[in-house]
């Protein structure tokens, strides 16, 4: 039985000198990838071309190759294709040199490429976007999308007329409510409160104000369709949003200076099917399985081809009582917002 057991971890220690060292690297093979949103609300969209490997340097060797990370020569056109699949329109896409690659970021600049697609697009028509390499006719990828429909996309509440005469009540006990039609082909949706201020040196001219703003972020919401059925409904509450103004770095306390509420301007995103997949697979796993599914709309590489629509509803008001909670709550008292009266400036002491 000695002898058994001492052939056994001989057996062990031999498999443990073994070379089984894992290369994680194989030949070099190109993927390309692609990244635009096409937004029928915009005159000008971007479509975004590079491609990315893993050579023998590892996951951060090829930052600094261009030839790596970048096409030098490409042929990009979107095709628009009407509701029974036709080609309605051509659109080759020049290179964009407006469009600039981050200098802070880990990837060399040189050689970053963009291209500019300009037109209205129909948010009827489905559109597809094809690459070529110089000299081919088989495309380097393709890649189709539908877009958000903004025609169908409606602000119910507030009010999506009135300019600052709407007040959103976001210092009453249920808050502010916010309600819109769900639009067609959007799955996605995201948004934010800007609010607008100017400040003044207490006892200066009104004249000699600054204006700032700082986006309250609203949550990401799903709509449960793609047909433009039914309404998206959410809500911003006292608590929330007074915490928020009272520890945002950007509303410092500032001794000697007032504070002046200036509007609200609603912004919304509303983001296609394949763009809320994509961004759902690509945030970090919150539980025990650790491995998440790969998606791509992309044929032939990598990345996502998608749409998205904006709205904005600017110069909202709030209501007289979530005036005097800007001004004289506990939360935020040490910001010095001011209102006026007939008679005189008042502020929270």
């Amino acid at each position: 039985m000695r002898r058994n057991l001492l052939a056994g971890v001989a057996a062990v220690l031999a498999f443990a000198a073994c070379d089984n060292t894992l290369d994680v690297t194989a030949p070099w093979e190109e993927t390309p990838v692609l990244f635009a949103l096409l937004n029928p609300t915009e005159d000008t969209n971007y479509v975004r071309i590079g491609r990315a490997y893993l050579g023998s340097e590892g996951p951060d060797g090829g930052t600094q190759h261009p030839d790596s990370l970048y096409y030098t020569n490409l042929t990009v056109v979107v095709e628009a294709l009407g509701p029974n699949g036709q080609l309605r329109a051509t659109y080759t896409l020049p290179e964009a040199s407006e469009v600039v690659l981050n200098t802070n970021g880990p990837f060399v600049p040189t050689g970053y490429k963009a291209y500019r697609l300009v037109g209205n697009l129909n948010e009827d028509f489905t559109y597809r976007v094809k690459a070529f390499k110089e000299n081919q006719t088989e495309p380097l990828l393709v890649a189709t999308t539908p877009l958000v429909k903004p025609s169908t996309w409606v602000l119910r509440e507030p009010s999506p007329v009135g300019g600052a005469l709407v007040r959103i009540p976001i210092g009453s006990k249920n808050g502010a409510k916010f309600r819109w039609d769900q639009a067609v082909n959007a799955r996605m949706y995201q948004g934010f409160l800007r609010f607008r201020w100017t400040e003044t040196v207490e006892g200066g001219d009104l004249a000699d104000s600054i204006r700032y703003s700082v986006d309250y972020p609203l949550p990401t919401l799903l709509g449960n369709n793609l047909l433009g059925n039914g309404e998206i409904n959410t809500a911003v509450g006292y608590e929330d949003f007074y915490n928020f103004l009272a520890n945002t770095p950007a509303l410092p306390v500032k001794p000697g200076v007032l504070r002046w509420f200036r509007g609200i301007d609603l912004h919304l995103v509303a983001g296609s099917d394949d763009l809320a997949t994509y961004i759902s697979v690509s945030q970090p796993s919150n539980s025990i399985v650790q491995d998440k599914p790969f998606f791509t709309n992309v044929q032939g590489g990598a990345g996502v081809f998608a749409s998205r629509a904006t709205y904005v509803r600017p110069y909202l008001n709030i209501s007289n009582n979530s005036l005097d909670s800007l001004v004289y709550s506990r939360k935020t008292c040490k910001l010095r917002f001011a209102k006026t009266t007939v008679f005189d400036t008042l502020t929270c002491n």
